[in-house]
C-alpha cells in the first residue's frame, strides 16, 4: 500500500482547520471532495482516522500521526519552493571559485564577506593557484569560474577570459628603507638590493623578471622565492628586501606608512585581471550576482589606488 502524499497534506489541513468546510476553502477544493478523500484513505489503510467528523474534527491516534506526516511533507514542499525561488533570485547556492593566493588574501576574502552579508545562504568553495593552474581548474570543471590575470593567447583551450580591471604594480619596501633616502634611484641601486621574489609559476614573478630584464637587471640577490603571500609580506615589513607587488595588495600599509613605493623613473606594466570561465559559460543567477559584485569591487579598488597615487 502506498499513500498519496497529497492526501496526507489534505488530511493534515482538515485536522488543523477543525472542519471540512474551512479546509476545503483553504485548499481550493470542495467539502464533498475532502470527505470522499478521507473515506478512501480509511479504506486504503483499513483504519479509522477520525473519532469525530463534525466540527471540531477530532483524529484518532493513528489519524493524528498521519496528520503530522502530512504536515512534514507540506513543510518539505514549501522549503523546496522557497529554495527554488531563492535560486532563481540568485540568493542561494554554491560558488566554486579559483584565484591567485595574493588576490585571495588581499581582495577576494573581503569581497566574499560583503557578498555574504547580502546573500547569507551562499556557500563558497575556494581554490588557489597560479595562472596556468587556474586555467586547468576551469577546464576540468574543478571550479566554475576563476579570477586571475587575463591572457589573450587562449587559442586551442576550452576557456575564455574577460578583463574586469587593470592592476598597477610598483617596487615596494619597508618605510625607512635606505633606498628611499636616495635622491634618485638608479638601476645599479636596484641591482644591488636584496629582492623578495615570487614563485616562478606566478604572474607576479613574470612581471618582475620581465620588467627587470628589460631594464638590464639580470643578477638579483633573492632573499626568498615564496608561494606564501604571508611570508613574503612579513619579510618585506621587517627586512631591507624589496619586491614588485600589485599596489592594491599593500594599499592600506602604504596609507599607514608601514610600507613605501620606490620612486623609480621607469613605470612598471599594468596587468589586466578578470574572469576566466569555460567557453559558452552560462552563469546561474547567483554566479552572475557574484561576478557583478566582483566587478564593482575591483573598480572601487582601482579608484582607491588612483586616489592614493595622485595624492603622493
Amino acid at each position: 500500500m502506498q499513500l498519496d502524499p497529497r492526501h496526507l497534506i489534505q488530511f493534515a489541513t482538515i485536522i488543523e482547520e477543525g472542519s471540512f468546510s474551512e479546509a476545503a476553502e483553504k485548499l481550493g477544493t470542495t467539502q464533498p471532495a475532502l470527505s470522499n478523500m478521507v473515506k478512501n484513505l480509511e479504506v486504503r489503510t483499513g483504519l479509522k482516522l477520525l473519532a469525530q467528523r463534525r466540527r471540531p474534527v477530532v483524529p484518532t491516534a493513528i489519524g493524528q500521526e498521519l496528520a503530522v506526516k502530512g504536515q512534514g511533507i507540506r513543510s518539505l514542499i514549501d522549503e523546496a519552493d522557497r529554495d527554488t525561488e531563492d535560486s532563481k533570485k540568485g540568493t542561494v547556492g554554491t560558488i566554486r571559485v579559483g584565484a591567485p593566493s595574493f588576490f585571495c588574501e588581499h581582495v577576494l576574502a573581503s569581497l566574499i564577506v560583503d557578498f555574504l552579508r547580502q546573500r547569507p545562504k551562499t556557500k563558497f568553495d575556494i581554490r588557489t593557484g597560479y595562472n596556468l593552474e587556474l586555467h586547468e581548474m576551469v577546464e576540468r570543471r574543478e571550479v566554475d569560474l576563476a579570477l586571475g590575470p587575463v591572457q589573450t593567447d587562449l587559442d586551442g583551450r576550452r576557456i575564455s577570459a574577460m578583463p574586469l580591471a587593470t592592476f598597477e604594480h610598483a617596487i615596494v619596501c619597508r618605510a625607512g628603507h635606505p633606498i628611499l633616502a636616495k635622491p634618485e634611484v638608479t638601476i645599479c641601486d636596484l641591482e644591488e638590493s636584496s629582492w623578495l621574489s615570487h614563485s616562478p609559476q606566478s604572474t607576479l614573478f613574470q612581471v618582475m623578471q620581465s620588467e627587470l630584464s628589460r631594464l638590464g637587471i639580470t643578477s638579483l640577490e633573492n632573499a626568498l622565492k615564496s608561494s606564501s603571500a604571508s611570508a613574503l609580506m612579513q619579510l618585506l615589513r621587517n627586512t631591507d628586501c624589496i619586491s614588485v607587488l600589485p599596489i592594491f595588495s599593500v594599499l592600506q600599509e602604504l596609507k599607514d606608512g608601514r610600507l613605501a613605493t620606490v620612486d623609480f623613473r621607469h613605470e612598471l606594466p599594468a596587468v589586466p585581471f578578470g574572469l576566466i570561465v569555460q567557453k559558452h559559460f552560462s552563469p546561474t543567477a547567483l554566479e552572475n550576482n557574484f561576478i557583478e559584485h566582483v566587478a564593482v569591487g575591483l573598480k572601487n579598488i582601482n579608484r582607491r589606488v588612483s586616489a592614493f597615487s595622485s595624492s603622493i
